[in-house]
């Protein structure tokens, strides 16, 4: 069994994520990790509408898997997003963020070779929790919304994994790996003004 000493990852795409590592020998390993991620340009509709653009962030990630000693790996990791989304579309007095926590089931594979390097690909579906924070206002007041949302709405996420791994010991193992992760459209309750409504990403 390989222990993991650390997963690293850049990611791209909505609510992006940390990846996995691998160990060559059957058996069971644990692995934890950082990524950095930034979430796609993504269009919100209802009270709040229009182009959000966000920053990058840190996410953070652990998980643990079973090597079956022929190339595949079965793993589940658990990472959490943040993303600073700032203004919403044409409102210039707007701010929004969006969170994530994913629960995620993943396949890989792994192309052995006669080096200390392998690389791999691999599948994965899941379950994330995500919570939008935004705010609209006329004036910059908030006493006077034109659209606000502070609600979760859970949905199936997917992903795709890409990497490789290197061998520092016969215990350890570093992983460099990118993360395309993704959930289905969302719609979070919100408010127009007094009067409820939807936001959807």
């Amino acid at each position: 069994m390989k222990k993991i000493l650390l997963s690293a990852t850049a990611a791209a795409t909505l609510l992006g994520a940390a990846s996995g590592v691998f160990a060559s020998d059957e058996g069971w390993y644990a692995r934890a990790g950082v990524g950095y991620g930034v979430l796609e340009s993504m269009t919100a509709k209802g009270a709040l509408n229009g182009k959000i653009q966000a920053e990058g962030d840190f996410r953070p990630t652990i998980g643990a898997g079973y090597d079956f000693g022929n190339n595949w790996r079965f793993d589940m990791d658990l990472t959490s997003r943040w993303n600073d989304t700032g203004a919403v579309g044409n409102f210039p007095n707007s701010s929004s963020d969006m969170r994530s926590t994913s629960l995620m089931a993943n396949v890989i594979y792994d192309f052995h070779n006669d080096s200390a390097f392998t690389p791999y690909l691999g599948l994965g579906i899941g379950y994330a929790k995500n919570h939008l924070s935004a705010i609209g206002t006329l004036n910059g007041l908030v006493t006077d919304p034109v659209g606000a949302a502070k609600d979760n709405e859970s949905d199936i996420a997917y992903n795709f994994l890409a990497g490789f791994g290197v061998d520092l010991s016969e215990n350890w193992v570093f992983d460099l790996g990118y993360r395309f992760f993704t959930v289905r459209g969302l719609s979070f309750d919100g408010f127009s003004g007094v009067t409820p409504t939807k936001i959807k990403t």
